[in-house]
């Protein structure tokens, strides 16, 4: 059986540790662009219904 040094352990442990924050930080970063994502369609849907609702006010069709 191979004999692990602290420092091994020590060295292993922060891998570990930056492992899980990676994957912490991804996550972060897919929530905070899913949010923006999101933001901007609802922004895009409110411009539209604006404009579809002048093109109806102004008697406009839109094909």
């Amino acid at each position: 059986m191979a004999k692990v040094t602290q420092k091994q352990l020590i060295e292993q442990q922060q891998k570990q540790i930056g492992v899980k924050a990676g994957y912490k930080a991804k996550d972060i970063l897919i929530q905070k662009l899913n949010d923006e994502i999101s933001e901007m369609i609802d922004n895009a849907d409110r411009a539209l219904r604006i404009v579809l609702n002048i093109c109806r006010w102004k008697n406009i069709l839109i094909y």
